[in-house]
């Protein structure tokens, strides 16, 4: 969304250029603990089958490959895609950055063994860092809403013109 905001410009577009790439090429490393998860599954379900498991295994990194072109497609063809990212990123990513770590900090084991301040302390900023999280994606979720409304209008009055 940041990109298109820019001025035209031959850096305006390498910028955008090594955005994508860098997209490209992290998407690997974001999805290598989940595909490595959902395999283990999928060679759990199949073990029955040891003399098959190669071609199980190939079908399955096949069937990952079909799924992310599938999704790429569908997002290309979605009408303000990027108000959809905004939508599920103002939520997960700020689980995923700020509620969920705290969360798990605050809800410690062995933490009644620290000593009081430090533990006092610590519980403080965790609760700190959990509202603004919360505040964030708040702020966020409403921000992307309004962008939604505001597409709506707009394209009615398009369509009324």
């Amino acid at each position: 969304m940041i990109t298109f905001n820019l001025p035209v410009h031959k850096l305006t577009s390498f910028l955008r250029l090594f955005y994508c790439l860098g997209i490209f090429f992290t998407y690997p490393i974001m999805m290598f603990p989940v595909f490595q998860l959902i395999e283990h599954k999928w060679q759990r379900f199949f073990a029955a089958q040891e003399e098959g498991g190669r071609r199980h295994q190939m079908v399955f990194r096949a069937c990952l490959v079909v799924v992310t072109g599938l999704i790429a497609l569908m997002g290309m063809n979605v009408p303000n895609f990027g108000l959809y990212l905004s939508l599920i990123g103002s939520v997960c990513c700020t689980l995923l950055a700020f509620i969920l770590p705290a969360l798990f900090h605050l809800n410690r084991p062995g933490k009644r063994m620290e000593d009081d301040k430090k533990r006092i302390r610590a519980d403080r900023l965790d609760k700190i860092i959990i509202a603004f999280g919360v505040v964030a994606g708040l702020v966020s979720f409403s921000f992307t809403l309004k962008g939604f409304f505001t597409e709506e209008q707009e394209a009615t009055a398009k369509a009324a013109a």
